[in-house]
């Protein structure tokens, strides 16, 4: 992982370099991260690893080379945003890290190059494709051509805090929820023991973006066994399963109120969610596993006070056991 962005970012800079090896080359990378924040041990990486190897590899060719590193803390589609704006006139990072989806968005609108068009024909022997899953390389490639070296893929499940379900009367390390209902029963559980809390959270809302689509209601959905296409590719815009989706979200949000339903309103709802789990008001959170790797990590701005024992992790369920996509007892998403 960490040796395909480091690769890339050597492609990168030889490729610029060959414009005119005697001048000094400046190189900006732009990711969501920021040490001592969100994705806190991507930006120390890259700071701390990345660019300084990298600059030194340089130097040992005759290459006056400066990478600097603009940290961005905001929300994923604020900074998709952004380079659409920057990228469009010609301005923006040199590399930037995104959600692979997003790439044939921008190759259409005429914002991204191939790799083998900025680093050259060597891309497609790099030794280090070896090491990268086909699938995971498909996420960063477009009509047959990568565009990117992927940092590593994910998963989604419940992120579960044992204290608040013990103090329910519940055992989070025996517990394993094999329906929605049994999922609703534990949080129902959880409320009753503390009115005050927002026991599960199943992102919901525009500003979620992503967030909203992939690990609430996508995620939700592959649960009744459909899709959001068809087999045709059309988009499913009325089904059963669409209405026990949205059923599920009424619940949690209208019904039973065992979710933080304002949260889902703000723009920065989805930190707020952050933090509703992290001060012990949510015990069950659906998210991916960037949470445990950077979001509650020791230092970070949501970082989980004794967290190897406070924290674990349960698999999403179907509606009902064998219910979900293709059968399945349990569901994720990864992208």
């Amino acid at each position: 992982m960490r040796k395909g962005i480091q690769s890339l970012l050597l492609g990168v800079s030889a490729a610029v370099a060959l414009s005119g090896s005697a001048i000094a080359t400046d190189l900006d990378i732009t990711c969501r991260c920021v040490v001592g924040g969100v994705n806190s041990g991507t930006a120390e990486w890259i700071q701390k690893k990345v660019i300084p190897a990298f600059t030194e590899k340089m130097k040992a060719q005759g290459k006056d080379v400066t990478v600097k590193l603009t940290q961005f803390g905001g929300e994923d589609e604020q900074l998709t945003q952004q380079l659409a704006l920057d990228f469009s006139t010609g301005a923006g990072p040199d590399i930037s890290a995104f959600d692979g989806f997003l790439i044939p968005s921008f190759v259409q609108g005429g914002l991204l190059k191939p790799l083998e068009e900025i680093a050259g024909p060597d891309v497609a022997s790099w030794d280090g494709w070896s090491h990268i899953a086909d699938g995971t390389k498909a996420l960063m490639s477009y009509q047959g051509k990568p565009y990117g070296i992927a940092l590593g893929t994910d998963a989604r499940m419940i992120f579960v805090r044992r204290d608040l379900f013990q103090k329910a009367g519940l055992d989070a390390d025996s517990w394993q929820p094999k329906s929605w209902g049994e999922l609703l029963d534990a949080a129902r559980k959880i409320k009753a023991a503390d009115p005050d809390s927002f026991p599960l959270q199943l992102n919901a809302g525009v500003s979620m973006g992503e967030a909203t689509t992939m690990q609430g209601y996508w995620m939700a959905l592959l649960g009744t066994g459909e899709q959001v296409t068809d087999e045709n590719g059309k988009y499913i815009v009325a089904s059963q399963g669409i209405l026990d989706t949205l059923r599920l979200y009424k619940t949690i949000y209208v019904d039973d109120k065992l979710g933080d339903q304002r949260a889902q309103l703000l723009s920065d709802g989805r930190n707020r969610t952050f933090a509703n789990f992290r001060d012990g008001k949510t015990a069950m959170l659906v998210e991916g596993d960037w949470f445990y790797r950077s979001v509650t990590a020791p230092g970070a701005e949501f970082a989980v006070a004794d967290r190897e024992k406070v924290m674990t992790w349960k698999k999403m369920p179907a509606a009902q056991p064998g219910k979900g996509l293709r059968g399945q007892d349990f569901v994720t998403i990864s992208g």
